[in-house]
């Protein structure tokens, strides 16, 4: 038995070292004895490593430490789990000794084994209702995905009849039909053109009509037709079975409108448009107010009527009551709409018993003013 000399402890050269050099620090090379060269330069338990070092031989930081075909394990050195490609690891390969564990493909198998979701499995191994990742591992030979990245074993992939499907060749009867009263599509074991689509209208979507079983789409209709669903009109408001106009659309009377709002005469007092979402009109030019808000140009003179600025009473339109509206200096010398009369009976009743009918100042026809 070949030994080596030991090292001299470290401890105890430092000591040495503090004797001959006072307090001062030293670092000591590693013995050359530790290094070595073949095996017959370590103890006979040892053996010289990849790294030129003597190690023993039951330690091991890789395969390449261990002696005899051993591999590293744990940092022990243990005999091989295997030792042919095949035949020792079942389904498996062997690879550096040790049987792998899991796969990315078929190469990671034996030959004629198959990789199936992720683990080596013997040809038509796999029974039904399990993972799959190829036909060839099912027991059925159907590995069926569903949409879905891992498959599962199935006696077909085809589906049944009333499950949802996009084409025929998915279904089992090869026929794939929508369903009455929605569009959905479901392999279905009577042929599409003999299943009624609807009944009636309700069964349609999309704003359809029934006809003879079968949903015909419908344009979307103006203000007053007839309808049974929002999408049928064109405003995208059906009321009582009518489409209905939305706030600012034209209107003539209330009832074109959606609920809840009515039909607001224009500044000239012929036709109109639905009124906003509070439900009330905006006052025209000579209307009673109390307030700028209650006003359709914003503008309420003296808390008495609606007025604006203007250049020319062409711009001031009628009065709620009809007559033609004027544009008048007013007593801070500035151009405004003054509501228009034939009696003084007009205003006193529309304006207050204060006002009375006289001829204008800048134009031919009457305003009303304060008496």
């Amino acid at each position: 038995m070949k030994h080596r000399s030991k090292a001299v402890p470290g401890i105890l050269l430092v000591a040495l070292g503090a004797l001959f050099l006072g307090s001062a620090c030293v670092r000591l090379n590693e013995p050359s004895v530790y290094k070595c060269e073949t095996d017959s330069d370590c103890d006979s338990s040892e053996h010289c490593s990849a790294s030129k070092l003597c190690q023993s031989d039951s330690v091991c930081d890789y395969d390449g430490d261990c002696e005899g075909g051993k591999i590293c394990s744990a940092r022990s050195c243990i005999a091989p789990q295997c030792t042919q490609l095949t035949g020792q690891c079942g389904a498996y390969q062997c690879s550096l000794g040790r049987c792998t564990t899991s796969c990315g493909g078929d190469s990671s198998c034996r030959p004629g084994a198959k990789c199936s979701a992720g683990q080596c499995v013997e040809p038509g191994s796999v029974a039904n209702d399990k993972t799959c990742s190829t036909d060839a591992a099912c027991q059925s030979q159907h590995c069926c995905t569903n949409g879905f990245s891992t498959g599962v074993c199935r006696a077909s992939c085809l589906k049944a009849v009333g499950a949802a499907c996009a084409t025929g060749a998915e279904c089992t009867s090869n026929l794939c039909c929508p369903t009455k009263g929605t569009t959905t599509l479901t392999c279905s074991a009577t042929p599409c053109s003999e299943i009624p689509e609807c009944s009636v209208d309700l069964d349609c979507k999309n704003a359809g009509k029934c006809t003879a079983g079968k949903c015909v789409a419908v344009a979307p209709q103006k203000t007053g037709a007839s309808c049974t669903s929002a999408t049928q009109c064109l405003s995208a408001i059906c009321q009582a079975n009518t489409c209905r106009a939305v706030t600012g659309d034209p209107c003539t009377v209330y009832t074109e409108c959606e609920m809840g709002h009515v039909c607001c005469a224009n500044a000239t007092g012929t036709g109109g448009t639905c009124s906003g979402a509070d439900g009330k009109c905006a006052l025209t030019i000579g209307a009673r107010c109390t307030k700028n808000a209650d006003c359709s140009s914003g503008m309420c003179n003296d808390s008495v009527y609606c007025t604006k600025y203007c250049n020319s009473g062409a711009e001031c339109g009628v009065s709620p009551w009809g007559d033609a509206n004027s544009c008048e200096t007013n007593g801070l010398g500035q151009q405004i709409c003054f509501p228009g009369c034939t009696t003084s009976s007009e205003c006193q009743s529309n304006l207050g018993s204060r006002f009375g009918c006289y001829y204008a100042l800048n134009s031919s026809g009457k305003v009303c003013e304060v008496n």
